[in-house]
C-alpha cells in the first residue's frame, strides 16, 4: 500500500511536468528586464573604469609632452633654468587648470658637469579621479603621476653628428 502512494505521487508529478514546464516556456515576458538589471550594474562599473583610466593615460601623455617642451628649451638654451619650473607649472595649468602647490611638483635640474638635464613633473592622482567608485579610480592605485625625462644640454650645434 505505501509503494501505490509512492507511485501515484510520482504519476501525478510527471504528468503536471509537462505543463509546468510548457507554462514556464511560454512567460518570457521580464527576463530581457531582468537580464538587463543584472548585466547594467557591471557594465557602468567597467565603463567607469575605462573613463578613469583613459583619462589618466591622456594625463599622463600630456604631462609628458609639456616635459619635453621644458627640456627641449632648456636642453637648447631658449630657457634659462630658473624660468623652467614656472614654464612648466604654466603649461599644466593651462591644460587642466589651477593647480594647488601641494598638488603640481615641477622640478627642472642640470647636473654638477652642466651636460644633462632632467625635467620631473608630479602630479597627484585624485585630481584626475573623474568617476568616484572605490578599487575603479587612479588615486586607488597611486598617489601620483610622474613623468621623468632626461637629455643632454646641447652647447653647440652640429650637423656632422
Amino acid at each position: 500500500m505505501h509503494g501505490t502512494i509512492g507511485e501515484t505521487r510520482v504519476s501525478k508529478a510527471i504528468r503536471i511536468l509537462p505543463g509546468v514546464r510548457h507554462f514556464l516556456s511560454q512567460q518570457k515576458d521580464g527576463v530581457a528586464a531582468i537580464e538587463f538589471a543584472v548585466i547594467l550594474p557591471i557594465f557602468v562599473v567597467m565603463m567607469c573604469g575605462v573613463i578613469n583610466f583613459g583619462y589618466a593615460i591622456y594625463v599622463k601623455h600630456t604631462m609628458q609632452r609639456i616635459a619635453g617642451e621644458t627640456m627641449r628649451a632648456v636642453t637648447y638654451g631658449e630657457l634659462p633654468t630658473e624660468d623652467a619650473q614656472a614654464f612648466a607649472r604654466a603649461k599644466m595649468e593651462d591644460s587642466f587648470g589651477a593647480f594647488e602647490e601641494d598638488e603640481l611638483n615641477p622640478t627642472v635640474q642640470i647636473s654638477a658637469g652642466g651636460d644633462e638635464v632632467t625635467v620631473d613633473i608630479s602630479v597627484a592622482t585624485d585630481r584626475f579621479d573623474l568617476v568616484e567608485i572605490p578599487r575603479i579610480t587612479v588615486s586607488s592605485y597611486a598617489e601620483t603621476l610622474d613623468v621623468i625625462l632626461t637629455g643632454k644640454v646641447i652647447t653647440r650645434f652640429n650637423p656632422s653628428i
